[in-house]
Parts: structure tokens; C-alpha cells; sequence
């Protein structure tokens, strides 16, 4: 029973990366071509697109906040935190070789938190008082 179990488990952790690296491969490829994934024919120059699969978490799972544009100019998407490296992959794939000033800014109304299957960003006075 455990054989099978671990075999299972095996095909399930392959079948992970194999879903991750398509979608990774997707996303690069669609910010070459000057657009994100749902976003046909809209350029978007200098920002990386994040497909929807990093973004997934469950119940306990630690989301964080990434600055999509190389310039850091404060466009954030939550992600789950355990993709991090992955995006960290595209950021670089997608920001290299990006010249230009960057921005400085902070925006602290916000904090990642996985809802309902998904990271989201909620503001801080969405929450109740304690």
C-alpha cells in the first residue's frame, strides 16, 4: 500500500512541475511578445507577467508581494510564497538588460493573504478591529 502511495505521490510532484514549467515558459514567452497572459495586444513594456498558477495557495500558506515592473514602480501582485524562486525566474528572464530610471515607492495600505484558492491583496482597513 505504501508503494502505491509513493508512486502517487511521485506522479503527482511531476505532474506539479510540469504544470509550473508550461506556465513559466508561457508567461516568458508572451512578455517577448509584448503581452501578459489575458491581455492580448496590450504592450506591456518593462513589466513581467505572472501567470495565475503562482498565484494559487491553500489554507496556511504564506503569500508575499512582488513588484511586477523591472523599474520597480510599485505595480504589486500577490503570489504564494512557495513559487517565489519561480518568479524570481521570470523577473530576471523578463527584466534583463532593462535600462531606465527606477521608482521609489511604497505602498503600505495593503498585505497579501491567500482567499478563497488565491492570493489577494487586502487593505488593512477591510480588516475588524481587535
Amino acid at each position: 500500500m505504501a508503494m502505491n502511495s509513493n508512486k502517487i505521490l511521485i506522479i503527482t510532484v511531476i505532474f506539479a512541475a510540469l504544470i509550473i514549467g508550461a506556465a513559466i515558459t508561457y508567461a516568458t514567452m508572451a512578455a517577448r511578445q509584448g503581452s501578459s497572459p489575458g491581455q492580448a495586444g496590450q504592450t506591456v513594456a518593462g513589466q513581467v507577467a505572472v501567470p495565475d498558477i503562482l498565484k494559487n495557495c491553500s489554507e496556511g500558506d504564506r503569500c508575499i508581494v512582488v513588484d511586477t515592473t523591472c523599474s520597480f514602480c510599485c505595480q504589486y501582485v500577490p503570489i504564494n510564497a512557495a513559487h517565489e524562486k519561480l518568479f524570481d525566474e521570470l523577473f530576471t528572464n523578463q527584466c534583463t538588460g532593462h535600462s531606465g530610471t527606477t521608482c521609489e515607492c511604497f505602498d503600505l495600505s495593503s498585505y497579501p493573504k491567500c482567499v478563497d484558492g488565491q492570493c489577494a491583496m487586502i487593505r488593512f482597513e477591510d480588516q475588524p478591529p481587535r
